[in-house]
């Protein structure tokens, strides 16, 4: 009877300390996005009161990677997606944002990269789905934890053909490793294992 009751206290402390941590994920994810709800404001505030800075406001602020995103989607709630600008609505834009906001979690970076770069997008399929996935080099900013590591490799998608590329992809990740520590085709090769993982397949 000790040892099942050892057994079953381990297994509680375990479990409590595993609702723990999704319970502070999840708090993380909330001030993230609250963070990002007050850097949009104005062009939301100035979408909805119909000023005349409205457009340039949303351009703005489309153009910056974490926003992006998040704006248009707050937009897009609105019904205002139409002023959103074409331009930043491309898949790699998307993918762009997508890692940016995902580096702003306080469990990851806790801020959007000062730098980010498009080094390749990789085909990949699900089943009977084609899409796209995104790796790229961010470096953080001089005050910022992680800025000794230099340039740092993430990577963002899947986004499938024929549909509207999502805000928030599935695999959008990474691991904060300094991108100049493998050759871009060696990070290649590493997210298609972890795309297998995943149950994609990657083209040779």
């Amino acid at each position: 009877m000790t040892l099942v009751r050892i057994v079953l206290g381990g297994l509680g402390v375990v479990s409590g300390l595993f609702i723990l941590a999704w319970i502070n994920a999840i708090r993380a994810s909330v001030a993230r996005d609250r963070k990002l709800d007050d850097l949009i404001r104005p062009a939301i505030d100035a979408v909805r009161e119909n000023r005349p800075v409205a457009q340039e406001t949303v351009t703005e602020l489309a153009g910056v990677a974490a926003t992006r995103n998040h704006l248009f989607a707050r937009l897009k709630a609105m019904g205002r997606a139409d002023i959103f600008p074409a331009a930043y609505r491309s898949i790699e834009k998307v993918a762009e944002s997508d890692l940016a906001r995902w580096l702003m979690h306080p469990n990851e970076l806790g801020a959007a990269p000062s730098d980010m770069e498009l080094v390749r997008g990789i085909d990949v399929r699900e089943q009977e789905k084609s899409g796209r996935v995104f790796l790229f080099r961010f470096r953080a900013d001089a005050s910022n934890w992680a800025s000794n590591h230099g340039w740092m490799a993430g990577v963002a998608g899947p986004y499938w053909d024929n549909a509207e590329p999502v805000g928030t992809a599935s695999g959008t990740f990474s691991e904060l490793i300094p991108f100049d520590s493998l050759t871009a085709e060696q990070h290649v090769d590493v997210l298609r294992q972890a795309l297998k993982k995943k149950g994609l397949v990657v083209p040779s």
